[in-house]
């Protein structure tokens, strides 16, 4: 079991380094990598699918190799963490053709020179992605290094292949899971000659997927009609090149690729958390940049109610409340080491009734909205992340927006004659039992006291998207260039902050362009 992997590693380490007393814990590391025997499959003998490093790491160890191996390899560069030996590009959005470039450090602590021919080996492939190592032929000196070159390619990020790793199951409970494209391998160093010199391997992976660029502008205004609503329609476009992200964003505004658009009341924004100063008490801070996913930017509702009432449905029994928050940094998953939570008070007494956290379907990696008595703790309603169970949309994961949908249906207190409710959004450790306890959260919007203060009234929110004129709620709509979104205010509530500005989230876009403020003029 895995529990007994730690003291099998140590032990195999202590060897390599009784016999090499002169080799750092990070040389010793190295060649246990190198020499793994990566060749594992989902067969026996192996048949079946190889499993790249995000599911097998380096592979099975080979302590006898290890020992033999005079020659190490491992990542070098300004930004490789302290200690790796494999090469990560990581996410990688692609917004147009991309050339990235890492470095291998081979270092050569023998007496004699060794020579080896380069090369990769694949085990997981995205189509319309591809590594080359260079040079093909290396010789590293005795006691010397030298670097190799692993250069990753997306000549066309819209012909991107989106299919899963296929060593793992892509449906679980009945539904896609989520999962990114991986493009995965080992760089290989095979030595020239008969001289007894193992091979050497490093683990490299990426996970490419093309992104949009696109954003939303006003193009027209729509005079008063019979019910009182102004309107405004929204021309999606092209973001312009001199935009910049919030975030990194290294490749470029975005591909044409399909995309989805979602659109939101603004609820509330929060300033971003200052770094920690050791010197300075604050708090909130960040002290790394991976405490930002927990630092929320934006929240934001809607109700898709009077779209379901405009085809003939019931709003309270088929409407769907969707709520969404913006962070100061892409998670890698949104269910990892922090989750977005949202406390609804659904009746209006001012405490909260139901709590809907981000999580997944136990024992899987399907992710899902599920929504909480906050009394009692009884499940009232499980629904997919984003609105949608998109297996194959990788735009969950790596994302700073998250949005969660809950079913009019499941929330205790709403009725026809008073379905205005108050949310807040807010962020807390992930996992646990029960109700998640507002009282831990690490960052939140539209709470007061722990309580939720941000109206919406589900029947008759102040501003009503749609896409295109009279069309569907824009919700996970398709979203292309030139398409038009419409714009509903309710003129009963001009003037209220929520019927001021919209929260516009282009799904596909690259983290930091995903989410778009968009203030609405006063009419």
């Amino acid at each position: 079991g895995t529990s007994m992997s730690a003291p099998h590693i140590t032990g195999i380490a202590a060897l390599v380094r009784a016999a090499h007393p002169d080799w750092t814990a990070t040389e010793v590391k190295a060649a246990l990598m190198n020499t793994a025997d990566a060749d594992l499959t989902t067969g026996d003998s192996g048949t079946g699918a190889v499993y790249g490093p995000e599911r097998a790491g380096a592979g099975r160890v080979r302590a006898d190799l290890a020992v033999r191996t005079p020659v190490i390899a491992y990542a070098a560069g300004p930004d490789v963490p302290e200690g790796a030996v494999g090469v990560s590009y990581g996410d990688v959005p692609a917004g147009g053709p991309l050339t990235l470039t890492r470095e291998v450090e081979v270092r050569n602590l023998g007496d004699r020179p060794v020579a080896y021919r380069t090369g990769y080996r694949a085990a997981t492939e995205v189509a319309g992605a591809s590594y080359t190592v260079e040079p093909a032929e290396v010789t590293v000196p005795a006691g010397g290094a030298t670097r190799l070159r692993i250069t990753l390619r997306v000549p066309d990020p819209a012909a991107l292949g989106r299919g899963p790793d296929p060593t793992i199951a892509a449906r679980q409970g009945g539904h896609p899971r989520a999962y990114r494209p991986e493009l995965s391998g080992r760089m290989t160093l095979t030595p020239v000659g008969d001289g007894g010199v193992p091979e050497l391997r490093v683990p490299v992976f990426a996970a490419p997927h093309a992104v949009s660029g696109l954003t939303a502008a006003l193009a027209a205004r729509m005079p008063l009609d019979t019910a009182g609503r102004s309107g405004l329609l929204l021309r999606i476009g092209p973001a312009e090149p001199g935009d910049s992200a919030e975030s990194g964003d290294p490749a470029g505004p975005g591909a044409a690729v399909p995309s989805l658009v979602s659109a939101f009341e603004l609820g509330g924004q929060s300033d971003r958390w200052p770094d920690c100063n050791p010197l300075v008490a604050t708090v909130p801070c960040a002290s790394t940049p991976g405490d930002r996913i927990a630092d929320l930017r934006l929240a934001g509702a809607a109700s898709d109610a009077p779209a379901v009432a405009a085809r003939g449905g019931d709003p309270l029994r088929d409407g769907t409340l969707y709520l969404a928050a913006t962070t100061w940094a892409p998670a890698a998953t949104p269910v990892g080491r922090t989750a977005v939570r949202a406390s609804l008070d659904t009746d209006g007494d001012g405490r909260t009734d139901a709590v809907v956290e981000a999580d997944r379907l136990a024992g899987s990696d399907v992710l899902v909205a599920r929504t909480l008595d906050a009394t009692t703790g009884k499940e009232l309603d499980v629904q997919p992340l984003d609105a949608g169970w998109g297996g194959s949309d990788p735009f969950l994961l790596d994302s700073d927006t998250v949005v969660l949908p809950v079913r009019l249906a499941a929330l205790p207190g709403l009725r026809q004659g008073g379905a205005q409710l108050r949310y807040g959004l807010w962020t807390g450790p992930a996992g646990g039992k029960g109700v998640p306890d507002v009282q831990g959260a690490f960052d939140g919007i539209g709470l007061t006291d722990g309580r939720p203060v941000l109206p919406l009234d589900v029947l008759h929110p102040a501003l009503d998207i749609r896409g295109g004129i009279d069309g569907p709620a824009a919700l996970a709509l398709p979203e292309q260039p030139g398409a038009v979104l419409e714009v509903r205010r309710d003129l009963w509530a001009f003037g209220t902050r929520s019927a001021m500005a919209l929260l516009l989230v282009h799904h596909r876009n690259t983290p930091g362009r995903q989410a778009q403020v968009m203030p609405l003029p006063l009419w």
